[in-house]
């Protein structure tokens, strides 16, 4: 005798995925990825019929009263039940069971029917709660009946109305010991099969976050034939798979799983989607899936520091430091290509000679394409940074991913700039030499710690002075810092007696007119290997002078103060050095 409630197997069961999680209180924390069962739902409906009479051993009804049973039964049920997660699910099972015996002259035949109720309280994948049955109609009352039901969710796709099947048997049954039979059995199934389990990734991340993620999927899928006679299976297990679906025959989020099972794609934070496994040419399957999550974050070194995550850390660092940019991360990758680099303004990345006693920096777009880049700053604020590589995977796949970050710059500023001292002398008594006075002080604000100077240009005519039209290098030095010292000054954040540079120069000539055009360039280098020199203002001085023989009076035409130092972030360059300052 068959009954309609075998078919429950079709409704419980469970595939393992990635542990859920909730949302943080914390908008700061950073949620973890989630792969879930979003919902599950199944319909089903089913007509049971079969027959059992006996016959003689020429294959025909036997008759007479010689004890010949005749047995009908009609087995009719729909199944109807639908889960979602957080929100738990419900269900019923109704069925009739109609069947007849023929003992001769005494027909009996007789309706059954009974529902069973489902009922799954709120829980979260994969954590499903324990659910209930509620029974009523025939056979409710009896003991052994189970209360309890355990997770209705089977990862499948079923599509499928089963068509009539006749399957005719027969075989030796003993009915009495002086009387050998034959019985032969006719059954008919008639019914529909609709379920789906949807299946959902939640990418995590922190409130408000979009920093894009690998997500490496991995998906297989079990094709099962619509079933004919269904086999008599306990809860939580599924039906006998029929055979393997190839890999690119599946399809995940639209995309097709290569070779290997394996999927990559680029998502950003705090999205949902749907990524069921589809198979296009079947209508009845299980299936797998699993994903893991590779985030990349652009790495920084300054400061003598790594800093692993600039979209956490946000660091600052000053200008003239040598920066070093990476991304960091370990993705399952075979080649990384088409890697470029956005940096914020302004900064400079490879030295170059603008002539054989000049080294100056410029800016090269060639190097953003390198795994790693490093640069200079010439000036604040810095701000967000990001970068995009390619991602070749051995299936053959490929993905365009990005990563960003912030960072702040640093740049130290100058004040309480004083002119103390803009004049003439003439070498008296002898009257054969004159020198022009330029004398200021200038103080340096910085927090970091360093060296500072200033880089002077000049440009002058005449014999003495004459520097070809083009402005060189004033002195045997790049910098100089305190008057008589060649070379920069030590720099102090936390001394104010190291912070204030006094700039004193006095040209000199023998002969009758001086003219002379001075650029100075104030420059600041903080400490730390790599690091170089900054503009961080600039100004200018000239002297224009000239003595007459006739009249014997000195005659200064234009010999005005220095003209205030103005921000700057330029490179001071020249082709030459005039020997002597």
């Amino acid at each position: 005798m068959k009954t309609f409630s075998i078919l429950l197997c079709l409704l419980v069961g469970a595939v393992v995925a990635n542990a859920s999680i909730t949302n943080p209180v914390n908008p700061e924390q950073d949620r973890q990825m989630r792969l879930y069962v979003a919902s599950y739902n199944q319909d089903l409906v089913q007509d049971d019929y079969s027959q059992d009479y006996n016959v003689n051993g020429s294959g025909q009804p036997s008759d007479g009263d010689d004890g010949i049973v005749w047995w009908t039964e009609d087995d009719q049920g729909e199944i109807s039940l639908s889960w979602v997660d957080g929100a738990g699910g419900s269900g019923v099972d109704n069925w009739t069971d109609t069947s007849g015996l023929d003992l001769g002259d005494t027909v009996t035949v007789g309706t059954n029917a009974g529902q069973s109720a489902y009922s799954w309280p709120a829980s979260s994948w994969p954590n499903v709660a324990t659910g209930s049955i509620t029974y009523t109609g025939w056979g409710s009352g009896l003991d052994d009946l189970s209360t309890n039901i355990g997770s209705p969710i089977i990862w499948e796709h079923c599509d499928i109305g089963v068509p009539v099947v006749d399957v005719s048997g027969s075989w030796t049954n003993t009915v009495w010991d002086y009387v050998t039979w034959y019985q032969q059995e006719l059954w008919r199934f008639t019914g529909a099969r609709r379920a789906q389990a949807v299946i959902k990734l939640q990418t995590g991340g922190k409130a408000l976050s979009q920093r894009q993620n690998l997500i490496a999927f991995h998906g297989t899928a079990t094709r099962i034939f619509p079933i004919k006679d269904p086999p008599t299976l306990g809860p939580g297990t599924i039906p006998e798979p029929d055979g393997t679906v190839a890999p690119q025959n599946i399809t995940v989020y639209g995309k097709t799983l290569g070779g290997d099972g394996n999927l990559y794609l680029a998502l950003p934070d705090n999205d949902e989607v749907t990524v069921t496994p589809m198979v296009a040419s079947a209508d009845y399957y299980t299936f797998t899936l699993t994903a893991n999550k590779y985030t990349p974050v652009i790495a920084a070194r300054g400061n003598g520091n790594n800093y692993d995550d600039l979209s956490v850390t946000n660091p600052k660092f000053c200008v003239g430091q040598q920066l070093t940019f990476w991304m960091n991360w370990n993705p399952p990758t075979t080649n990384i290509d088409n890697i470029f680099w956005h940096l914020p303004d302004k900064y400079v990345n490879q030295p170059t000679n603008y002539s054989a006693t000049c080294t100056t920096y410029v800016n090269n777009d060639n190097l953003l394409t390198n795994a790693t880049t490093q640069c200079w700053y010439v000036r604040d604020p810095g701000g967000a940074c990001s970068v995009r590589e390619t991602l070749h995977f051995a299936n053959g796949q490929s993905v365009n991913i990005a990563a960003a970050g912030n960072f702040t710059i640093y740049r130290p500023s100058f004040t309480n700039f004083t002119q103390q001292t803009y004049q003439l002398r003439w070498d008296f008594p002898s009257l054969s030499w004159f020198n022009a006075d330029m004398f200021w002080n200038v103080t340096v604000n910085s927090k970091y710690d360093g060296q500072y100077g200033f880089t002077q240009l000049l440009l002058g005519t005449g014999v003495y002075y004459g520097t070809g039209g083009a402005y060189v290098l004033d002195g045997d030095s790049e910098i100089y810092g305190e008057s008589g010292n060649n070379g920069p000054s030590i720099y102090k954040a936390n001394d104010p007696n190291y912070q204030t540079l006094t700039f004193q120069d006095d040209p000199g000539a023998p002969t009758y007119s001086m003219n002379l055009d001075f650029q100075d360039y104030l420059r600041f280098q903080p400490s730390g290997d790599g690091s170089i020199f900054v503009t961080i203002g600039k100004n200018g001085w000239s002297v224009n002078a000239d003595y007459s023989v006739l009249s014997g009076i000195f005659t200064p035409t234009n010999i005005p103060p220095a003209t205030r130092p103005v921000d700057n972030d330029e490179f001071p360059k020249w082709n030459t050095y005039r020997s002597g300052h």
